[in-house]
């Protein structure tokens, strides 16, 4: 499998995943932040602040973590110092009534939400206060309960009030209301302050819920994060099968022209993949992360359509041959083998039959080039012209006297 058709699908599909990754990296480096100390001195204040200002304990069995009650509502916070990979941050939790169905995600608006918004990709759910609006960005699947949610002026207030204390998300989940706060820069004193400033906000969170709106979605049956995970596996599918449609028709129907065939392919494979494309913004249509689902997913899906497409190609263009076989008889000038991990490759350079006095390198079988002498050797190459007009190789042959 170590031919140039091999290493070439191989370098398209490295190059994607080598884009990704240094994406993510650029994204996560763009963020300051520091690791907290992992001390005994921290601990104990923390767990000082904690029992002195709000009543909590350190969680047993869970580092980093502490828990108490206040005004009846269990709440607890937790402390990731941060790591090499990961940022140092504090996520703080109050329970919500069992009533409560609907959930939601509030974070700041930024200027590709907007985007977004204007050109029809992400439908979001309005509060009908303009300023509230334009500074934060609500995800959710639970359209009706989230827009009686934010009717409620006071909690439009407490959301406005947590994330001017620097917070990075406000969210009602299955556990409760939960308040992130990435990267954390400070003390352990600055901290402990933190929290007892944000639980406090976060209460006023839990008055008022609206009653009888079970979380109805607005438009999908579906769940964004479970679509967005059928996307992903399906992404990660048409990357796998469109590298091995293409492995396969290389080494079964391998073209003399392997770059033009896969720039001829990308007429077909580029529409394909933007119509997918399409197809995945109308999926998620009236959902409020489908923008940055299509952002996430646009590269993979591209990827998958542009190897499947080449491959595709290379099959019908030899599939659907009609054309007469030809035999070229050339001489062998030079071979040479070449490694790659575990896999051989084996080549030979021979007279073009194309373009006189030009050459030409070919791979072939272990056998046939265990039979050949570099100097006095001469092959029989087997072509056919192709369905679309790109000849291929049928098979090479020892053609020695």
């Amino acid at each position: 499998m170590g031919s140039a058709g091999s290493v070439m699908i191989f370098l398209f599909v490295f190059a994607l995943w080598v884009f990704l990754v240094l994406l993510m990296k650029w994204s996560a480096s763009s963020r300051d932040g520091v690791a907290i100390p992992w001390s005994a001195a921290w601990r104990t204040a923390l767990d000082e602040a904690a029992a002195s200002r709000m009543g909590a304990k350190a969680v047993k069995g869970k580092r980093w973590t502490w828990a108490g009650i206040l005004d009846g509502r269990d709440f607890r916070y937790r402390l990731w110092a941060g790591n090499r990979d990961q940022l140092s941050n504090l996520t703080m939790t109050i329970a919500a009534p069992p009533s409560v169905s609907g959930s939601f995600l509030v974070r700041r608006e930024e200027e590709f939400d907007r985007m977004a918004k204007d050109h029809g990709v992400a439908d979001e759910v309005q509060t009908g206060d303009a300023g509230f609006d334009r500074q934060f960005y609500i995800e959710t699947d639970h359209g009706d309960f989230t827009r009686a949610y934010f009717q409620i002026p006071d909690h439009r207030a407490a959301v406005a009030d947590i994330f001017q204390k620097g917070v990075k998300s406000v969210a009602l989940t299955r556990d409760g209301f939960v308040v992130i706060q990435e990267p954390l820069d400070g003390d352990s004193e600055t901290i402990s302050g933190l929290v007892q400033a944000v639980i406090p906000d976060m209460m006023r969170l839990c008055r008022d819920i609206p009653q009888g709106i079970h979380g109805r979605r607005s438009r999908p049956r579906l769940s964004s994060r479970f679509k967005e995970k059928i996307l992903y596996g399906l992404c990660v599918a048409g990357l796998i099968i469109g590298f091995f449609i293409g492995i396969f028709s290389w080494e079964t129907f391998r073209p003399l022209d392997g770059w033009q065939v896969f720039l001829f392919s990308l007429m077909c494979s580029l529409p394909a993949g933007l119509i997918g494309i399409l197809m995945v913004k109308r999926w998620f249509a009236g959902d409020s992360r489908s923008h940055t689902v299509l952002a996430m997913h646009a590269l993979w899906i591209l990827g998958g359509a542009v190897l499947v497409g080449f491959g595709l190609t290379m099959a019908y263009n030899a599939v659907s041959d009609n054309g007469p076989s030809a035999a070229h008889h050339v001489r062998v000038w030079s071979k040479r083998e070449a490694s790659s991990g575990d896999s051989r490759s084996y080549y030979i350079v021979v007279d073009s039959w194309r373009v006189e006095g030009d050459r030409k390198e070919l791979e072939i079988e272990r056998g046939l080039y265990r039979h050949l002498d570099s100097q006095h050797s001469r092959v029989e190459v087997i072509t056919r012209p192709g369905a679309l007009g790109f000849e291929w190789i049928v098979d090479v042959r020892n053609a020695t006297e």
